[in-house]
């Protein structure tokens, strides 16, 4: 029996567990430098919407426009570097909030937030 096609939010919800499983394995100062792009990423959110209910609750043209930016901001930055990682993680993760039920998008919060807590120790350095 054929495999229905992956939706939008479940491909990114795949992807995204198979970056996280790969820092996992990364040395420190690679995860730190993933969680100082996810922090930075997360001010960008914070000055755009106050919480993730607001973000929810805001039309999807304003979601998508935030994606947008998002995306422009990590492709400034290189595809290599730590912290464009971290932005491309906290893209996905507004994608699956955008897409997806609440519950999907909240799986990944600890692993996110463990790696933003990494992030914060590397403020200084040279991401």
């Amino acid at each position: 029996m054929e495999q229905p096609a992956a939706t939008g939010a479940e491909h990114v919800s795949v992807r995204m567990e198979e970056y996280l499983a790969a820092l996992r394995k990364a040395g420190e100062p690679e995860q730190a430098a993933v969680g100082y792009g996810l922090n930075a990423a997360y001010a960008v959110f914070r000055q755009a919407f106050a919480s993730e209910s607001a973000f929810r609750a805001a039309e999807p043209r304003a979601q998508a426009e935030f994606l947008e930016r998002l995306h422009a901001m990590q492709e400034k930055l290189g595809q290599q570097t730590g912290t464009a990682w971290g932005f491309r993680l906290f893209w996905m993760h507004a994608r699956l909030m955008m897409e997806s039920d609440a519950n999907v998008a909240l799986r990944f919060a600890p692993e996110l937030e463990r790696l933003g807590a990494k992030g914060k120790q590397h403020v200084g350095t040279n991401p």
